[in-house]
């Protein structure tokens, strides 16, 4: 596992975790939250952009489709900023905490445990555990589990989108169920 993956991936956990914390505890610091990655957003796609010398939006898209701009990176963001607007409370807080756990922790176990670079089941089951002790916190158990289930199983179904998807389906279900 390289310095540069485990590095991304710590950073990648401790940013959501303290962003959602951090509005969860404060309301005021929601709308910061939500400027401060909307900022890093569009300095990461300006930057992407510079790179490419303003040619073409088709050369960036062409280079997206090589994955040579981090996709996942730009969906985590857009998966923050989306639970910050759409959620409240607990569910916020559970969206961003899933996002940033989950998410990283199942990345760097896959690698480290079975030096993989694929989805797997192991990979699943450590998602799954990782939600549940998240959901527990602030869901009834039945509702835990099913949460749990469902974003693990999100996990291992999606490719690229994930950090996306999740979140907001996450964030969706559990107003859907809480009513």
């Amino acid at each position: 596992m390289s310095y540069n993956f485990f590095l991304r991936k710590l950073v990648h956990l401790l940013y959501g975790s303290s962003l959602a914390i951090l509005s969860y505890l404060n309301e005021d610091l929601r709308l910061l939250s939500i400027v401060i990655t909307s900022i890093l957003l569009l300095l990461y796609l300006a930057y992407t952009f510079t790179k490419l010398r303003w040619r073409s939006v088709e050369k960036y898209l062409q280079l997206l489709s090589r994955e040579r701009i981090d996709i996942k990176a730009i969906c985590y963001a857009c998966g923050i900023i989306f639970s910050l607007l759409l959620f409240e409370g607990e569910i916020m807080l559970s969206s961003i905490l899933i996002l940033s756990f989950s998410d990283s922790l199942t990345a760097i176990f896959g690698k480290w445990l079975l030096n993989s670079e694929h989805k797997s089941i192991s990979g699943s089951i450590i998602h799954f555990a990782s939600d549940f002790i998240i959901l527990i916190n602030f869901f009834p158990i039945h509702l835990t589990l099913i949460t749990s289930l469902v974003a693990a199983t999100l996990d291992y179904v999606t490719d690229k989108f994930e950090n996306l998807i999740i979140p907001i389906f996450i964030g969706a279900f559990l107003t859907f169920v809480t009513g």
